[in-house]
């Protein structure tokens, strides 16, 4: 390894008492400039791959991201590498510390859903790579760190057709989720192993072909950050969305992408015609588990650390009822008490034999159980002219981490959503990024997506949490108006144009304007009302707004409730292949802890695994039977088929 390669890394890894870098580095440059050439066999300046050696070595957190990267250039073997290289990558797959079970003690994140895989490539393939080394971190031999592996493969991605991802719509992590699966299905020997891998592309490619607009990938999201929230164009995955959809962009030979887009994985037809559609489409889906179901998914051992806890440990659920007893048992068995996000939680251990974590719980309400990724019930609007997307009643009144409750998108990559701003919990540098101003949300709010019309209820009123920061008594509205045509404001009220497309809101109390692009509305309860149009609906800007200011938006402090003047059906741009927009209802109402009725009828907020354009799919199928444009997607999992027609 070059000396300034190495020093390079371990310096902004020693700012921190963790050894984290932060989130800059980490989320930085992830495979190495050159490493097209040198697939097709040239020869490069090789010193572009000792950063990527650096953080292996030194084990630091995103180590996965690019052992995955050097695993690719070996299983290529090409022409080009020089045996020093090939040795000096060789040694550091050798030596890594591929689980939590094993000797060593790092800052590591392994638990994640994209880490979890991931590690499980990783190791699989690596020991599939060299059957007969020794892995000297742990002295196992290759095949045996091959079954170890696979044995973890095989869990997750049994988990993600049953239930769908749990980081669902994640325009960060699905691009980690896709580079695992790619080297999975280039490079695993077992024709089921690359079926199955494939089968889980798929079902990835199909989230981001259903949720595509304006050529990007944008929606409610169980992880997010403010960056790719406000601005679209910058997000990890559009290397991966472009690849598979167009309009195709060189090669970012630095992102994790580059994995993906020199794989053999070819997007089935029919997810092709559904990222290309114009027309209106609604879309329901249902992805991950409540934390109470998790019990009952493994209701025959509830305490087995390799399914139940990891489950948890996916969805980042450690501090919950649910969960804080199986954590205080990994944590203690798995010796992570120097692990900068999970070391705290081991002198918790002591109390495990008393029975009384989850008690301790619920009477210190920990705000760091709002970083648990639950169950997400995602109802999706996608026209010509505007995307609405917004996980229906999650959680409301819960804390938040980073979860992205909703958000509307017109063209030109504008974003409209509010959150509850709030401060990490920790000022640690591994986790000190979220919950933030404008990634994820102090306290949850309840909020629903039904046609044009988004609500939103903030009720802050709920208990303190033990790790919660300052509550600030107000919500605010990312609203980017130099990005727009046009805008026009009113005390409660704003409408903007972009193109053809429109966007207004209605707010419970009087907005402020705040920094940059914010607007803020102020009082322990705020409502805000989102509705979408576009030219065909109404002529211009001013007559929307001219509706607009007939809306009334109210709450009597249980319920909040939007009145809408009447307007008679008009037939949107690009009718929808799965029916038109609902017909414009007059009331719309929200009622805390009850139900969300729309003209006094009920509506269900709860969804099947997904139903839209292309059918239909309950929760925790064992088959899908997909088809749109002509052509079919059938995935059987118990005997493991797929069929592309």
């Amino acid at each position: 390894m070059t000396d300034r390669a190495d020093r390079s890394v371990t310096e902004q890894a020693a700012v921190s008492k963790s050894g984290d870098p932060g989130m800059s580095i980490k989320m930085g440059p992830k495979s190495f400039r050159g490493i097209l050439a040198l697939l097709r066999g040239e020869t490069i300046d090789e010193a572009a791959i000792e950063p990527l050696l650096a953080f292996v070595d030194h084990r630091i957190d995103c180590a996965d991201f690019r052992l995955v990267v050097l695993l690719k250039v070996l299983y290529a073997d090409p022409a080009g590498l020089s045996p020093a290289m090939r040795d000096r990558i060789t040694t550091s797959v050798l030596g890594f510390r591929y689980w939590m079970d094993e000797p060593g003690s790092d800052g590591m994140c392994h638990w994640s859903e994209n880490h979890q895989i991931l590690f499980g490539v990783a190791e699989h393939l690596a020991g599939a790579l060299f059957p007969d080394k020794v892995f000297t971190n742990n002295g196992m031999t290759g095949a045996e760190r091959r079954d170890r592996g696979r044995k973890r493969i095989d869990h997750w991605l049994a988990q993600r057709f049953r239930h769908g991802f749990t980081e669902w719509l994640s325009n960060t992590y699905y691009e980690e989720d896709v580079a695992a699966l790619a080297l999975l299905i280039d490079h695993a020997v077992d024709p089921d192993l690359v079926t199955r891998a494939t089968m889980i592309m798929d079902l990835l490619m199909l989230d981001l072909a259903l949720h595509r607009f304006d050529g990007r990938f944008v929606g409610s999201s169980g992880r997010c950050y403010e960056q790719q929230k406000k601005d679209p164009a910058t997000a990890d995955v559009n290397q991966v969305l472009a690849h598979a959809f167009g309009p195709d962009v060189p090669i970012d030979e630095e992102s994790l992408s580059v994995v993906f887009r020199t794989s053999s994985y070819e997007v089935p037809p029919m997810i092709g015609s559904l990222a290309a559609a114009d027309e209106t489409m609604i879309i329901n889906s249902s992805t991950g588990l409540d934390l109470d179901e998790v019990a009952v998914e493994y209701a025959d051992d509830p305490d087995d650390v390799d399914t139940a806890g990891l489950t948890y440990w996916l969805m980042e659920a450690f501090t919950t009822p649910e969960s804080i007893d199986l954590t205080a048992r990994m944590v203690t068995e798995w010796r992570m008490g120097d692990n900068p996000f999970l070391g705290a939680l081991v002198p918790l251990a002591k109390l495990r034999p008393t029975g009384l974590l989850p008690t301790v719980v619920r009477v210190l309400n920990p705000a760091t159980q709002g970083v648990a990724i639950q169950r997400a019930d995602v109802t999706t609007v996608r026209t010509s002219s505007w995307l609405a997307s917004c996980a229906q009643r999650h959680q409301p009144g819960g804390f938040g981490d980073q979860q992205h409750i909703w958000q509307v998108t017109l063209p030109g990559d504008v974003t409209v959503f509010v959150t509850h701003p709030a401060a990490p919990m920790f000022d640690d540098v591994s986790r000190n990024f979220s919950p933030s101003a404008w990634v994820g949300n102090g306290i949850h709010p309840d909020a629903v997506l039904r046609g044009d019309v988004l609500l939103a209820r903030h009720d802050l009123r709920v208990r303190p949490g033990l790790l919660e920061r300052r509550r600030r008594w107000l919500t605010h509205l990312h609203w980017p108006a130099a990005k727009m045509d046009r805008t026009i404001a009113g005390e409660r009220r704003l409408a903007g144009q972009v193109g053809d497309s429109f966007v207004g809101v209605v707010a419970l109390s009087p907005l402020t304007p705040g920094g940059p692009d914010e607007i803020v509305q102020h009082g322990a309860i705020t409502g805000w009302a989102v509705i979408c149009s576009d030219t065909g609906t109404h002529a211009d800007l001013d007559a929307f707004d001219a509706e607009l200011r007939r809306h009334v938006l109210t709450d009597d402090g249980r319920e909040l409730t939007l009145t809408r003047p009447f307007r008679p059906p008009s037939s949107s741009k690009g009718p929808g292949s799965n029916g038109e927009l609902p017909a414009p209802a007059r009331t719309y109402q929200l009622a805390k802890g009850g139900e969300f009725r729309v003209d006094g009828e009920a509506v269900s907020t709860a969804h099947p695994r997904l139903a839209g354009p292309a059918g239909t799919v309950e929760r925790r199928p064992s088959r899908m039977e997909l088809s749109y444009g002509g052509h079919e997607l059938i995935m059987d999992w118990p005997s493991g088929t797929r069929e592309v027609r």
